[in-house]
């Protein structure tokens, strides 16, 4: 006799050698390939089922990793608009500064960035 083991996880090719060598009826031969087909889709279908849940801790993994990444550039965003505030505000100071150390009022008069050179001129104000 045959375990359910053997037709399960044998070759096809001694799967059928062992069919073969048995005294079995068409009817026996017809339940041992349908055990064995059985048999096979329940182990695909766990094969499957594993492969989905390594597919799904992946991807849970990779979520996690994209949700820390976001905060870190939040975080940057913060920080780099936090930076900008303040070199606005000394910018102003600075301007403030230069036009009264050159004698121009504020209200009358402000500073023009030329080009990337950091070349500035007065401007009167409209």
């Amino acid at each position: 006799p045959l375990t359910v083991m053997e037709i399960i996880h044998k070759p096809m090719e001694e799967f059928n050698d062992l069919l073969s060598n048995q005294a079995v009826t068409e009817e026996q031969m017809n339940i041992c390939r349908d055990i064995r087909r059985r048999g096979k889709n329940k182990v695909a279908a766990q094969n499957c089922r594993k492969r989905k849940i390594e597919q799904i801790s992946g991807l849970e993994n990779d979520l996690s990793l994209a949700k820390s990444r976001k905060e870190n550039i939040l975080g940057e965003r913060v920080e780099l608009l936090r930076q900008q505030q303040e070199w606005g505000r000394r910018l102003d100071r600075l301007e403030k500064d230069v036009l009264v150390r050159l004698g121009k009022e504020e209200k009358d008069w402000k500073i023009v960035v030329l080009d990337r050179n950091m070349l500035v001129h007065l401007e009167k104000r409209e």
